[in-house]
């Protein structure tokens, strides 16, 4: 017997399915969150927004206050299915998506030597961007914290929320 739940992640799916196949402004929000202890949680969470997901791709920006990558997109490509797991791959690593209930999407990211590599060499400018906004003492340092540890290890969590028909901002 299906249960209500499959169900609804089936619609739900098919749901977004037909938005990222067929709409060519449709953009979605999400969050960027980095795995850290648990004391420095509240400063790896990033809001994203402009991501474009669609069945064979999906593409985004890393939050410019965690990585200094000045336009430059990271696009995964789909390579397989795996159950309930979509697998993508890209440049800087891979990515294993699952279709959600609420948020749509949660994608797990690998990245590879050559985004940390970027990620080290754009570390003073992400440091700099946070003390122009403001940042200082315990906050700097814990946020410079969550950038050293992602820039050495980088690996992340990309949510994906709901669309948005405004189009790139970027």
């Amino acid at each position: 017997m299906i249960s209500l739940k499959f169900l609804l992640k089936v619609v739900t799916f098919l749901m977004f399915m037909n938005l990222s196949t067929f709409a060519n402004d449709v953009f979605f929000q999400g969050q960027y969150d980095v795995p850290v202890e648990r004391e420095l949680s509240e400063f790896a969470k990033f809001p994203l927004d402009q991501i474009e997901f669609r069945e064979d791709r999906f593409k985004y920006r890393l939050p410019t206050n965690l990585a200094e990558m000045p336009g430059e997109e990271i696009v995964f490509k789909k390579i397989g299915v795996d159950g309930d797991i979509t697998q993508y791959e890209s440049e800087f690593g891979v990515a294993e998506c699952r279709f959600l209930n609420d948020p749509i999407t949660r994608c797990d990211i690998d990245y590879n030597q050559q985004l940390s590599n970027i990620l080290i060499e754009g570390k003073e400018e992400v440091r700099q961007r946070l003390i122009d906004q403001g940042i200082a003492g315990e906050e700097l340092i814990r946020r410079m914290m969550v950038i050293d540890g992602f820039s050495g290890d980088p690996i992340g969590i990309l949510y994906i929320h709901r669309p948005s028909t405004t189009g790139p901002s970027y």
